[in-house]
């Protein structure tokens, strides 16, 4: 019998970074050394005082070994829901929020962002995206029966001076845009939205009826000296969704906790959507990002410090090899020009010889930005300067 995979699913890319990961992690669980620069994935390891929280946490709940509210457990949404109050002042996530605004998702931001798209999305709705994008919006829109349409905020040369929201306007009516996936900062290029910026968009939003999905997973990796504001907080508007996870500011990124804050309408519908897709996520996990959410905040000024150490350590590597880059305001990446080989740009075949000399990374293509590489520094910083300088003698060759 000849299997035929659906209309949504025959033509579905795999996620670039995580083939490229896997690729990588099994060259070198079979004797490779090949520096791993692809995921986004923080090299830390829980610190002594989340590893004794978490030791005391396995035993008194004899291993949580019984499912979760499908929605989450109550402790964190209520965590979440105070963050939210904070974080968000002003806008619409005001004093009368509770915990049944918010939702936890079973596998991270990525399937919390996957659901807000299956919730809202009809057949052939289009949904813009900011370009250079994360690899994965593109695809997860046509899995939710969606048609991406990218609107650029880059060109072959790098970042465009300023956004064009008259052209975004127009295109925005031209296709009826239903839903528009905000990230700030930006994975790949690490630029941070002003708030005049999110001004303009938002009211574009509101007036053209737009669904606002904001993913702001790197909203803690952001220098003290650089202004952001996330968009929630400006907008007294339900059309803002955001969503953010504890993969990336507390680094546990393993335990897929991923969590949506709207109105109860919204986590509704998500709680539906999840209880026939997952059922609830990992409990001892919640429980543990709850614990950790609590006691364990000082951390991620740590954490931070030492990405800026990082990130210094990269640019100053690229500035000696006269590379052409992004300046990252935030996250934790740097996105680069693919050198020039024989006089052509490449960085498909920049990348793929880069991993033969023992250093991977992820072509831009991936990201709509052809030409262009994307280089994550939250590792080591012995891992840096070794891959670092793997790249600089390629580049001599």
């Amino acid at each position: 019998m000849d299997l035929e995979f659906s209309e949504e699913t025959k033509d579905l890319k795999p996620s670039a970074t995580a083939q490229i990961n896997d690729r990588v992690m099994e060259k070198n669980k079979n004797g490779a050394d090949i520096v791993n620069f692809t995921v986004g994935q923080p090299d830390f390891t829980l610190s002594e005082k989340a590893l004794l929280i978490a030791n005391k946490l396995m035993i008194s709940t004899k291993g949580a070994n019984k499912y979760s509210p499908v929605a989450g457990i109550p402790i964190l949404r209520n965590l979440i829901k105070e963050k939210a109050k904070r974080e968000f002042a002003g806008g619409f996530f005001n004093k009368n929020l509770s915990e049944k605004n918010v939702f936890i998702s079973a596998g991270g931001a990525k399937q919390a962002i996957n659901m807000l798209l299956r919730l809202f999305l009809n057949p052939f709705d289009r949904v813009m995206i900011f370009s250079p994008y994360w690899v994965s919006y593109p695809e997860m829109v046509k899995m939710a029966v969606g048609e991406p349409i990218i609107f650029p905020l880059f060109s072959p040369s790098g970042p465009l001076p300023t956004i064009d929201f008259s052209r975004m306007e127009q295109v925005i009516k031209r296709e009826g845009v239903k839903i528009i996936i905000l990230n700030s900062p930006t994975n790949p290029t690490g630029r941070i939205w002003r708030e005049q910026e999110l001004i303009i968009l938002g009211r574009l939003a509101l007036n053209h009826k737009c669904l606002v999905i904001s993913d702001e997973v790197y909203d803690h990796f952001i220098p003290n000296s650089t202004a952001y504001i996330p968009m929630s907080k400006i907008f007294v508007h339900n059309n803002f969704i955001p969503v953010n996870s504890f993969s990336k500011t507390y680094a546990l990124m393993g335990y897929r906790i991923g969590w949506v804050v709207a109105e109860q309408k919204v986590v509704q519908g998500l709680t539906a959507i999840q209880s026939q897709l997952s059922s609830g996520g990992n409990t001892f996990g919640q429980m543990l990002a709850a614990a950790i959410m609590a006691e364990c905040g000082d951390e991620i000024e740590l954490m931070k410090n030492q990405f800026e150490r990082r990130k210094k350590i990269v640019l100053n590597a690229l500035c000696n090899m006269k590379i052409n880059f992004c300046r990252p305001e935030g996250a934790f990446y740097v996105f680069f020009q693919a050198p020039q080989k024989n006089g052509v740009i490449n960085s498909i075949t920049f990348c793929n010889e880069l991993e033969e000399v023992g250093v991977a990374m992820v072509p831009g293509e991936e990201s709509g930005a052809p030409g262009w590489v994307r280089m994550c520094y939250a590792a080591a910083e012995q891992d840096l300067v070794k891959g670092l300088d793997r790249m600089q003698k390629f580049i001599k060759q």
